[in-house]
């Protein structure tokens, strides 16, 4: 018997009628709790529930698991269907999924209490349970659902920082759809996310059933409570963003894993078999950052700078209310340098490594050229004694990249943790504010002038970047799904949005905007808040601003150029790669090429071609059968 099919019995060894039995555990301090009820309306017991029985293999790279969940309808209209949304098979919806994608299959349901169910699949990320009678508001189902998945099996240079570079260079025009192997394993590293079958966010319009786009996040979550239990081989240590039991025997080559948590958007699993982790205390919250044990300096740098960013917030935003959060390293495909979810960060293993780790090509002829350098620095003499050690060529700019990064992705604990909003069709509000702040953080670490300066690098520099490729200023107020490539939604959303937060600080000072965002925050608090209603609360804490005209010229217009200081001959960019003394010297000879810094940047990075915002995807099966009922 293979170990996978010691793990894939085991399943129903453990079952799952005890699994939804008791309580989960208190992820949230009494206070917090009594706030989330009062927000919510009901008791947190009301939330859907998923207790989970899940069986990981990750030599085979296989995923078998059970699920129950309790779903009760808070809605005002009777339901005639359960949706169930299978997150990893997004990349599966634009026809992008190959054998070697991460997949998520239902094999099977029925109904354990309410109305019976019949399962029907709807396209790969979505499938239906119908219930055969519809479910009355108030009322209550509970369902059994069989699932088993596959993993992404990762190219083993995921994490090499040159190879997950040209990764990132080759999405700056592209619009492949990407699933940044969340559900996947590469360079010892395992990622389970979002790796079962999940009940949509419910609206007053019905169940959010609309899928991924070819960008930005893959799907957004309505509050719930888990309680799962994981078998696994020995050997292998998994953490999840719940609270996590200690691992006990269960016979036959395995363990198991009892991890539980109310109150959470995600479901995340981190595994490998030489993870490491060290903690702080802040506040009532254990941060952890978790890395493999090569990583071990990187690691403590990241638990440095996630203890450091939540401190910052805490103070501005109020305190975090989840007594645990898990920074992990991650192998992470597609040029991400991060992923959130709420309770646990993800940073991508490229972040860990130093530049001269890499063995690609281009890091070789790199240190070559280094070393040559050196050598005619010294006149052709080698160097007597020891070495005079030197940092790897790119080792600063990783580092702040690092450090930028996870400071972006624990404020993301804020939003769209604490306060949610659809981040499909409204990423202006969770990723320029998770950026602002990132800035915030940097800035409390370093000193202003430093913060300043790192902001610019990583907020800024992309605008300017798609700018000079040829990209056009556009609006930033638009779902994931109308852009037209990876790097016009950097640029805008991640570039130009920012600095609406900057341009309100700059008129009502960082203390009154930070208290305005505090009591913003305070009254959205675990909820799903549109723009709307985030505007008019900060207009309605900032009265002396024009909020609502600072958000229109930032979000709605084109004054990216004007308000960034920016234009489109690439100038920033080039001082961001070389700095400024260096960057003259190669704009000179450039310019004894007949180039332009423009057309260097074009000639390296690749032109855009300016084809405007995309409309977004239609279904053309459906769009044919409208036709036909036209007639001619």
């Amino acid at each position: 018997m293979t170990p996978f099919a010691r793990v894939a019995v085991l399943v129903g060894v453990l079952g799952v009628g005890a699994a939804h039995a008791q309580e989960p555990a208190r992820l949230l301090s009494p206070e917090a709790r009594a706030a989330a009820e009062a927000q919510l309306g009901r008791p947190l017991s009301e939330l859907t529930h998923y207790a989970i029985d899940q069986a990981l293999d990750d030599g085979q790279g296989r995923l078998r698991g059970k699920v129950t969940i309790t779903f009760r309808n808070h809605g005002a209209r009777a339901l005639p269907a359960l949706p169930l949304a299978l997150h990893p098979n997004a990349l599966a919806d634009h026809g992008g999924a190959g054998q070697d994608a991460g997949a998520l299959e239902v094999v099977g349901a029925s109904a354990e209490a309410g109305p019976a169910v019949e399962l029907v699949a709807l396209r790969p990320s979505l499938v239906e349970l119908r219930f055969a009678e519809p479910l009355a508001p108030g009322a209550e189902a509970r369902v059994v659902v069989d699932y088993r998945g596959r993993l992404r099996v990762l190219a083993a240079s995921v994490n090499d920082p040159y190879a997950q570079a040209n990764a990132s260079l080759g999405a700056v025009g592209g619009t492949r759809a990407a699933d940044y192997g969340l559900l996947g394993k590469g360079d010892g590293i395992v990622t389970l996310a979002c790796a079962f079958p999940q009940v949509p966010p419910l609206r007053e319009a019905g169940f959010d059933t609309e899928g991924g786009a070819r960008v930005g996040d893959l799907a957004y979550n309505d509050l719930a409570s888990f309680r799962v239990r994981t078998v696994f081989p020995a050997g292998l240590t998994l953490v999840s963003n719940l609270l996590d039991g200690p691992p006990s025997d269960a016979g036959a080559g395995l363990q198991q894993v009892e991890s539980q948590g109310e109150l959470a958007r995600d479901l995340v699993f981190v595994a490998g078999r030489d993870l490491r982790a060290v903690e702080r205390q802040v506040g009532e919250t254990r941060v952890r950052s978790v890395f493999r044990a090569r990583d071990a300096e990187a690691g403590a740098f990241v638990l440095q700078v996630a203890a450091s960013a939540l401190e910052s917030y805490a103070r501005r935003l109020g305190p975090y209310p989840y007594r645990e959060l898990e920074v992990a390293e991650a192998s992470l495909a597609g040029g991400a340098g991060g992923v959130e979810f709420s309770g646990m960060v993800l940073v991508a293993g490229m972040l860990y490594r130093a530049p001269d780790s890499s063995g690609s090509p281009l890091a070789i002829y790199l240190k070559a050229l280094e070393q040559m350098g050196d050598l005619l620095e010294r006149g052709g003499r080698p160097r007597r004694g020891e070495p005079e050690p030197k940092p790897a060529p790119g080792s600063e700019h990783l580092r702040e990249q690092l450090e930028f990064t996870v400071a972006h992705e624990v404020a993301h604990q804020y939003f769209h943790g604490v306060v949610g909003n659809d981040s499909r069709r409204e990423p202006v509000i969770d990723e320029p504010l998770a950026q602002y702040f990132a800035g915030v953080a940097l800035a409390d670490r370093h000193g202003k002038a430093e913060g300043a300066a790192a902001f610019v690098r990583n907020v800024k520099v992309p605008y300017a970047l798609y700018r000079a490729l040829g990209g056009a200023d556009r609006a930033a107020l638009r779902p994931t799904s109308a852009f037209a490539t990876s790097l016009e939604y950097a640029a805008l959303v991640y570039g130009k949005a920012p600095y609406l937060y900057r341009a309100l600080e700059a008129e009502a000072g960082p203390e009154a905007l930070h208290a305005a965002l505090r009591a913003a925050v305070a009254a959205h608090a675990y909820r799903v808040v549109s723009l709307a209603q985030w505007v008019e609360t900060l207009a309605a804490e900032l009265p002396e601003l024009d909020v609502r005209g600072t958000f229109a010229r930032f979000l709605e217009q084109a004054h990216g150029d004007e308000d960034l200081e920016v234009d489109d001959s690439g100038a920033l960019v080039l001082e961001a790669m070389f700095g400024r003394a260096t960057a003259r010297t190669v704009r000179d000879g450039l310019r004894d090429l007949g180039l332009s810094t423009r057309d260097y940047l074009r000639m390296t990075f690749g032109a855009l071609s300016d084809e405007g915002p995309l409309g977004g995807s239609i279904d053309l099966e459906e769009a044919l059968r409208a036709l036909e009922g036209r007639g001619r």
